[in-house]
């Protein structure tokens, strides 16, 4: 399913729990609304780079990156923004993690009722729009824009990153992360800020300690070659709760 598709869907499918500023309509030329970068090569520098250089750069590219398989389980609260060929859609939603691969999306109206599904495990994924008339869907290969590729990378934190290849940059280092991956740690807060592939180029900023884990409170998805801006910000987190496998169980109805 390609990013066009996937993102009126996203438009369409919040009707009823989203203001709408304007309704866009299918169109082959859907404008830019945001900057994909090429995942191949250095990333762009970021601003305030020009820092003094940090002298234990490798250790603290390891510690980021430890941190990050270390922590197993997630679950939080969030407002997303979804723009799209000059519209715009607002949702309220909830998500949980629980790696390696399972990831549960659902975008709600302001009365909490499921307006959107999505779910991810063992290399599958279903859509399941309650309110919809496409009722669910089972497909074979994750939709690119939640997968481990698209907002799903946003929170599995599933990295092949090997210290050794990073390319330091007085503040930051960037390393490639298995395939046209590349992911950017700022060195001074020891994060992840930034994570560039062929489909999606995802931003994390405000960063905030959340249990002794600091995580994003903003996270920024451009996708669609730059048609495609999810803005995401985090209201609620949970790091490392007990989730039962009943929370990653398709929906009723849909497709096994």
């Amino acid at each position: 399913m390609r990013f066009s598709r996937t993102a009126l869907l996203l438009l369409s499918l919040t009707v009823s729990a989203c203001s709408a500023r304007a309704r866009p309509a299918p169109q082959a030329d859907v404008p830019v609304v945001c900057e994909l970068a090429p995942a191949r090569g250095p990333i762009a520098p970021a601003e305030g780079e020009d820092g003094a250089a940090i002298d234990n750069a490798d250790e603290i590219v390891r510690q980021v990156l430890a941190r990050e398989q270390e922590r197993q389980s997630l679950r939080a609260t969030f407002d997303v923004e979804v723009s799209y060929g000059g519209g715009e859609r607002r949702a309220g939603g909830a998500l949980v993690v629980r790696k390696p691969d399972r990831f549960r999306m659902r975008l709600l109206t302001p009365f909490g009722v499921t307006v959107f599904d999505y779910l991810q495990r063992e290399g599958r994924s279903w859509v399941w729009q309650p309110l919809g008339a496409g009722g669910s869907t089972s497909e074979r290969n994750s939709l690119q824009l939640f997968s481990e590729r698209g907002m799903g990378a946003a929170f599995l934190g599933q990295y092949d990153v090997d210290p050794a290849t990073c390319r330091i940059q007085a503040q930051t280092a960037d390393c490639p992360a298995g395939g046209e991956r590349t992911i950017r740690i700022d060195l001074a807060q020891q994060v992840i800020v930034e994570d560039h592939h062929p489909q999606a180029h995802i931003r994390y900023s405000e960063h905030r300690l959340h249990e002794s884990h600091n995580l994003p409170a903003h996270i920024s998805i451009c996708a669609d070659a730059g048609r495609l801006a999810v803005q995401v910000s985090i209201k609620t987190y949970e790091v490392d709760v007990p989730l039962p496998d009943d929370l990653f169980q398709p929906p009723s109805g849909a497709g096994q």
